[in-house]
């Protein structure tokens, strides 16, 4: 968009011979656009207490808590090789839940057991998918709790308000690896959970890769453990804070949340993100 230019000029003040000698440093730092394309990896409503739980994020966070320092995120940038994820503070709002849930969207009430979704009694002989948040062929679905083997099919579109928590000893699974259908037909925006209560947790089981959006502003969130390397979350974690659930963390050091995901696949509009300034290579000394 630009560059700014910061001028820093100091003055040798004493009663030697160098009195009055003045010194000019400039450097020229280039103001950026952000890149309203992609998903946030991490969106925190409220403060960043240990926000990585020494778990890595291999993304961008931003953080509307415009007191919570950015200092303690710890990122890979080696997902993809050479990204430059940074961390900040920001005025913008994290986007609103359409509440309240739509006509014809499905009661499973507490999802225990192993359950997939969609089930085949949604999809045949009557096909329940609506249009719904800009988006066609969604299955929409409302719980109270998460807490079976809970599995999304690939390539289908699977939204889930929940009223209640998610517990580490819950499994999700929605993965796109090995997917044999069309390009473009099985993104991790496919699978979309809202938390609608006023309080809850959603803490991810570390032993697999949910790929998912996750949008619940008044939630804490975490992954326990990362199984390898391999677990955590694939997408996008929009919450109220990241790491203060008691018993979901890791000591380990594994990325924890991986960003896939654009605001066009999510079905919801862009938020427009205010510039940046980018880092600089070197000061330069000037005359005066």
């Amino acid at each position: 968009l630009g560059t700014g230019t910061l001028i820093v000029e100091g003055q040798v003040n004493s009663t030697t011979s160098v009195a009055g000698s003045t010194s000019r440093l400039e450097v020229k730092i280039p103001v950026r656009k952000s890149d309203p394309g992609s998903l946030p990896g991490l969106w925190l409503a409220n403060g960043n207490t240990s926000p990585s739980q020494n778990n890595e994020i291999a993304g961008n966070v931003l953080l509307s808590d415009c007191n919570a320092s950015t200092s303690t995120i710890r990122f890979n940038n080696t997902v993809p090789p050479g990204s430059n994820y940074t961390a900040r503070n920001t005025a913008r709002p994290m986007p609103v839940i359409p509440l309240p849930a739509p006509a014809g969207a499905i009661s499973l009430g507490s999802i225990g057991g192993t359950v997939t979704l969609p089930r085949s009694v949604d999809e045949s002989p009557i096909n329940k998918a609506i249009t719904f948040n800009n988006r066609s062929n969604v299955y929409v679905y409302t719980a109270s709790a998460i807490t079976g083997n809970l599995t999304i099919t690939p390539g289908k579109k699977v939204v889930i308000y929940l009223s209640g928590s998610i517990p580490k000893t819950a499994s999700i699974d929605h993965s796109c690896a090995g997917y044999a259908g069309a390009a473009g037909t099985c993104l991790p925006t496919n699978f979309q959970i809202y938390g609608t209560g006023t309080t809850g947790e959603i803490c991810a089981n570390g032993n697999r890769q949910i790929e998912a959006f996750i949008l619940a502003p008044t939630y804490s969130g975490g992954v326990n453990g990362t199984g390898g390397g391999q677990g955590g979350l694939k997408g996008s974690f929009f919450i109220k804070d990241w790491g203060r659930i008691q018993g979901c963390g890791s000591n380990t050091s594994n990325i924890a949340v991986v960003q896939t995901g654009n605001w066009a696949d999510s079905g919801f509009t862009p938020v427009e993100y205010p510039p940046y300034i980018d880092t600089f290579s070197g000061w330069e000394k000037k005359p005066v």
